[in-house]
């Protein structure tokens, strides 16, 4: 996070939001379910990235979509090139700064069952749409991700693989 002290001059980056120990796991047992999809070289190379956040003001707090590529390690492929499964999950703040994780880090928005086109990916817009007491989340799903090896033999761009979903505000 940075923050502008005036629009030419930023104050230094700062790290807000990192996976932990508890992110390895859940990674782990994420990938375990889509054995049948990817291959990894070793349970040691398993872990949780954070591929990017995108956060907006909601009822004077701030909620983020937090994208979590699980990763693991194609067969001779470098560290630079993860392989696995993406997915959004919610976080919140009242600054900006201290990020609290929501749902027990469960995705946001369910994978599809393994095997199915939408079972590697979940990719959110940049920002929801309020909609009244609704926030309506849109975005992508599908079965590449960064890294990942292609194994669904269709078009990337398929009828129905863009998606809106409506948060149920009384879940706060």
């Amino acid at each position: 996070m940075t923050f502008p002290n005036t629009f030419a001059e930023w104050s230094q980056p700062s790290l807000v939001l990192a996976p932990d120990p508890l992110d390895d796991e859940l990674a782990d047992e994420r990938l375990a379910g889509a054995s049948d999809i990817f291959r990894f070289d070793s349970l040691e190379d398993r872990r949780a990235e954070f591929c990017g956040m995108t956060g907006f003001c909601y009822e004077g707090a701030f909620l983020g979509l937090l994208w979590v590529l699980n990763a693991g390690m194609r067969p001779g492929a470098d560290a630079a090139e993860p392989d696995g499964i993406l997915d959004a999950q919610l976080a919140s703040s009242r600054d900006l700064v201290h990020w609290q994780r929501a749902g027990d880090r469960d995705p946001l928005i369910p994978l599809g069952a393994p095997g199915d086109w939408d079972s590697g990916q979940i990719q959110t817009a940049n920002f929801p749409i309020v909609v009244g007491d609704e926030i309506w989340i849109g975005g992508r799903r599908g079965i590449v991700c960064p890294g990942c090896t292609v194994l669904w033999p269709g078009p990337t761009n398929v009828t129905g693989d863009h998606y809106i979903v409506r948060l149920d505000p009384a879940a706060k």
